[in-house]
């Protein structure tokens, strides 16, 4: 994993390199940053993608992912010290609903017109409207502190992408029940990340 990380900044400070002028030393390391966090996220997904697909769950990991990358900016939750970590931490919040799901059953496959099937997901949408319009997105020393318009705008940001991942849970039959679960784990998590925070617990893995 070292040496991934290593290659990732070495391209990153590469192109950094070629967009900036020698003087721009601020720019320079912020570029770097951003692209090594992206390349970083690509590895990582890519690495994801290919354990649950080799299980034959693809369509599924697909799904999960999509969700965890389109709520967890606008939600915040707990953070990694390492890359290693973070991948570990990453596999484990994905396979969760699949977990959850086999172990428990808890949350039932459900036609579309069976309103008792959507009693989970309701609830839970509702407590992460409540969370994202309250308190979203979680403050942490590894993003930049959001106030005013641009806090307005990632409160409705994050209301769209959990208003698109119902839609899906509506029309993908067969996945509803690991899509609720999925909400609830991220809701979980950053709830925990804000509670920590209030308590001054560093929530960091």
């Amino acid at each position: 994993m070292c040496m991934g990380i290593d290659m990732n900044k070495k391209i990153a400070e590469k192109i950094a390199g070629y967009l900036t002028e020698e003087n721009e030393e601020t720019t320079y390391i912020k570029i770097v940053y951003y692209l090594e966090t992206l390349f970083g996220e690509l590895e990582k997904s890519m690495i994801i993608l290919f354990l649950f697909s080799c299980i034959g769950y693809f369509t599924y990991i697909a799904v999960i992912m999509c969700m965890l990358y389109m709520l967890r900016p606008f939600l915040g939750g707990t953070h990694c010290k390492t890359y290693f970590s973070c991948l570990m931490y990453s596999v484990g919040i994905c396979a969760m609903p699949l977990l959850l799901h086999h172990v428990t059953k808890i949350f039932l496959e459900a036609g579309r017109n069976n309103v008792q099937g959507w009693i989970p997901e309701i609830i839970i949408s509702i407590g992460m409207l409540l969370f994202i319009i309250l308190i979203a997105p979680v403050k942490s020393k590894y993003r930049p502190v959001y106030q005013g318009k641009i806090l307005i705008q990632m409160k409705i940001k994050g209301v769209v992408s959990l208003i698109l991942c119902n839609v899906v849970f509506m029309l993908a039959k067969q996945l509803q029940p690991f899509i609720s679960w999925m909400l609830f784990i991220l809701l979980l998590d950053s709830m925990i990340a804000f509670f920590g925070q209030q308590k001054n617990f560093t929530m960091e893995v």
